[in-house]
């Protein structure tokens, strides 16, 4: 609920994109001001190129993110020409705005039964589709204007179920506004890319969440790089040390350099108020 109550209480023409992420997501604004910089936002844009999405692994169906067969769209106006770039995953196209029936028209992977009105293939959207919230999202004006809040704060209410946050909100975004996730694009012709939860990924590896035993996180949280360079037995301050002289590679050491600034920070602040 938390967008849409900042929507509600802000001052009207106050702002035009809205920064969603957990508490311990760090975004920089130039590089967010530069992403969006060519976008309109008062068309419906809910940005995101971090989706958890379910795929078959070993015959068992596995929640995996950031997963490129998730649905997404690009977006409108979207300069590459994507016609001619081989691609694995969803064929995510420019889409004004990024709606359920634009995503379905796109499908190439199963996602949608499209002898139903282009519904999804699956019930209950929010626990196997949904943005991943520590790697954050951008949500336009345009988009917390399509419904009012207390036809948003009616749903909520109404669920039985309830997720994480960020699989709450997807569900809403996309259930009472009809708005699926649209990709920035940098994936396309760079697939090692990714605006949301960036860095190097050179060979996609599965890095195991063990908080489910049906999740793989193939994200690139500067912690999640440390791991899988120096192993899950290293604690992080001296993980870094050991990941940074061994194979971590250059263009991610500014994130990895970042992560242990804010750790030192952050064990700072709870010394002084006695956490």
């Amino acid at each position: 609920m938390a967008p849409f109550l900042a929507n509600k209480t802000a001052m009207p023409g106050s702002w035009k994109w809205m920064l969603y992420g957990d508490d311990d997501t760090v975004f920089f604004p130039d590089n967010v001001l530069k992403l969006v910089e060519s976008l309109d936002h008062t068309m419906p844009y809910f940005i995101s190129d971090a989706i958890w999405y379910p795929q078959m692994q070993d015959g068992k169906e596995v929640h995996v993110h950031p997963n490129p067969d998730a649905p997404r769209c690009l977006p409108c106006g979207y300069a590459a020409n994507v016609s001619g770039i081989r691609r694995s995953g969803f064929n995510a196209m420019p889409a004004c705005p990024c709606t359920v029936e634009a995503a379905c028209y796109m499908d190439n992977l199963g996602a949608f039964d499209r002898a139903n009105s282009c519904s999804w293939a699956k019930a209950g959207l929010g626990g196997w589709y949904f943005i991943h919230g520590g790697s954050g999202a951008i949500l336009s004006w345009g988009l917390m204007q399509l419904r009012s809040f207390e036809d948003i704060e009616a749903q909520v209410r109404a669920k039985t179920w309830f997720g994480s946050g960020d699989s709450v909100l997807t569900e809403t975004v996309a259930v009472q506004m009809g708005i699926l996730p649209t990709d920035p694009g940098f994936g396309v012709q760079h697939p090692n890319m990714r605006a949301f939860d960036p860095g190097w990924q050179g060979p996609r590896q599965h890095q195991h969440s063990s908080e489910d035993d049906d999740t793989e996180d193939w994200g690139n949280d500067p912690v999640g790089v440390l791991v899988r360079y120096a192993g899950e037995d290293v604690e992080v301050p001296f993980a870094e040390k050991r990941a940074m002289a061994g194979s971590v590679p250059e263009e991610h050491q500014a994130a990895v350099y970042l992560h242990r600034r804010l750790s030192e920070l952050w064990q700072r602040y709870a010394k002084h108020r006695h956490l």
